[in-house]
């Protein structure tokens, strides 16, 4: 079996990416979504906030905050 085309594999990375931030901005994110999402964002070297200025590191840090609140009491799905 051949590989498929780069043009596709790009479409649905960022078909991913994009579901994964409309299912954060809904609010419909469950622990299993926050930790896939977490390992999707670190497989794509995406795990600290450098290049960030100091109002986007503390808009972030109040989002995992918030995210972990949230989840804290949740059971995986």
């Amino acid at each position: 079996m051949s590989k498929a085309p780069q043009e596709i594999l790009e479409a649905l990375h960022g078909a991913i990416a994009q579901d994964m931030l409309n299912l954060i901005q809904q609010g419909g994110a469950t622990a299993a979504h926050w930790s896939a999402i977490a390992k999707f964002l670190k497989d794509n070297g995406i795990d600290s906030l450098g290049g960030m200025g100091d109002n986007e590191q503390d808009a972030f840090a109040k989002l995992v905050a918030k995210a972990r609140e949230i989840t804290s009491g949740m059971k995986a799905n």
